[in-house]
């Protein structure tokens, strides 16, 4: 399994007892990671956007998905799993209450019936992708849930690449592998971190 090194099994034991603490739990405000994220998207002037569905620890970021799409002139991918093919693509939804349904792991996905592209990714206007992990770093390292289905879904792809945390979820120094993707800045609560 790709990311299954002893240092980063043990970060993600120890990030995930941490994300359960109730103490934790209440300093978490996904108002204001929407908030920054909503300035970095409108300064940056993209129309199209690769985002997530929040699942467990992650910033609910759904607010800001529909204020996306009820622009009309965006477009919002989303991550989908191909089982056939042990990996994940993205699909275009338009509507997150009628185009979603429980995918693996119980992660909302979009239909099966909708359209889906795979790594390499060639689209037409330029990209920006928000990603969720563990942990990040100070220099946009990510910490995942360990099978490396993200980082190949990412590495498929170009365009600005946020990460996106709560406070807890960022430290200074990750272990890193060979095949994860860096972020280009990540976002939480109280600060929006130039990767550089």
């Amino acid at each position: 399994m790709q990311g299954a090194s002893p240092d980063k099994m043990e970060w993600r034991r120890r990030l995930r007892n941490t994300l359960r603490e109730p103490a934790v739990q209440a300093n978490w405000d996904s108002v204001c990671i929407v908030g920054r994220l909503r300035g970095l998207l409108q300064a940056a002037g993209v129309m199209a956007l690769a985002a997530f569905m929040p699942f467990g620890h992650e910033p609910d970021i759904r607010p800001l998905l529909e204020e996306w799409l009820s622009s009309g002139a965006h477009q919002l991918l989303l991550p989908v799993y191909d089982s056939s093919r042990g990996s994940y693509g993205l699909s275009s939804v338009t509507d997150l209450s009628h185009e979603l349904v429980p995918g693996r792991h119980g992660i909302p996905e979009p239909l099966p019936s909708l359209p889906r592209s795979f790594p390499p990714f060639t689209f037409d206007v330029p990209l920006i992708w928000l990603v969720p992990a563990l942990a990040f770093d100070r220099c946009g390292n990510r910490l995942g849930r360990g099978a490396g289905f993200y980082d190949r879904l990412l590495e498929g792809g170009t365009g600005l690449k946020i990460g996106v945390a709560h406070d807890v979820q960022l430290v200074e120094a990750l272990p890193v592998s060979s095949h994860d993707v860096r972020m280009d800045y990540v976002i939480t609560e109280s600060q929006c971190v130039c990767c550089g």
